[in-house]
């Protein structure tokens, strides 16, 4: 299939979210919208969203498929979401983030008028995912949550007696998802994975 890349920022509220949006053959006037989330990359600038974005509409039809760029990160180009990034600790999970995210997913869903929404969440990118379909519980319709630090404060206790860092030491303050749980809608599908 002949993909093309023709979307690559989206302004929405007072933000300015970096994209990579692939559409892939015979996409009709409602598209599937696939929307993909990195995760917290603390060591490198994420690109394996764009990458999976491109894969996923080379692979299927009547697919818009975006590769988004977190608040605060720069990609592999040198292009940057506005935002902060935070310290990729958990504390990058919260209100304002998500509210970013949901608007730019907003704004995508004006543009191309899809028939579903997939939303594919990475690590960070998946509790970000799991806090947007509870605070956002009608803009989504499908998600894949992958390796999610659901519940924040003990994925930081885990990680503090894996690597002994002290930035990981105690509880902060953020969203963490398994405290939202009750806000989830009944009609949103959610795929769940997790190494073994």
């Amino acid at each position: 299939m002949n993909v093309t890349n023709i979307l690559n920022e989206i302004f929405a509220g007072n933000s300015c979210t970096k994209v990579r949006t692939y559409r892939s053959a015979n996409v009709t006037n409602k598209p599937l919208l696939v929307v993909a989330l990195h995760g917290d990359s603390p060591f490198n600038n994420p690109g394996y969203q764009y990458r999976f974005a491109k894969l996923v509409a080379n692979k299927n039809s009547n697919v818009i498929s975006v590769g988004m760029l977190r608040p605060g990160y720069m990609d592999p180009i040198g292009r940057t979401s506005d935002g902060v990034k935070g310290d990729a600790i958990g504390d990058n999970f919260d209100e304002k983030r998500v509210n970013q995210v949901a608007q730019a997913i907003t704004e995508l869903k004006k543009l191309y008028s899809p028939s579903k929404v997939i939303l594919a969440g990475h690590s960070g990118g998946a509790a970000i995912t799991a806090n947007l379909i509870s605070l956002f519980p009608l803009l989504i319709d499908h998600a894949f949550i992958v390796s999610c630090p659901c519940d924040v404060n003990a994925w930081r206790e885990d990680m503090f007696s894996l690597t002994d860092k002290s930035i990981f030491r105690g509880n902060i303050e953020t969203l963490s998802p398994i405290d939202l749980v009750d806000h989830l809608s009944k009609r949103t599908i959610i795929h769940d994975f997790r190494p073994l």
